[in-house]
């Protein structure tokens, strides 16, 4: 599986947003990230984990900013 952590900041303040987000198969390569703010910057890394551990985490991915999506009704 994976641990998966988030951050507003590029370099700090990581916390965790999903674990385990592989199942058994190992075929679960996406995680839906829920609760963040619209308009804030987020920046992401990923750790793989096995029974020994976690792995290194990944080099930070972002910033993505979540916007609300738009819908018109024309």
């Amino acid at each position: 599986g994976y641990r998966v952590e988030s951050s507003t900041s590029q370099s700090s303040g990581f916390a965790q947003v999903a674990q385990n987000v592989c199942p058994d198969n190992n075929t679960g390569t996406t995680c839906n990230v829920t609760g963040l703010t619209n308009g804030t910057p987020y920046y992401f890394r990923v750790a793989a984990r096995n029974p020994q551990g976690n792995s290194a985490y990944s080099s930070t991915a972002g910033p993505y900013t979540p916007v609300v999506p738009c819908s018109s009704s024309w």
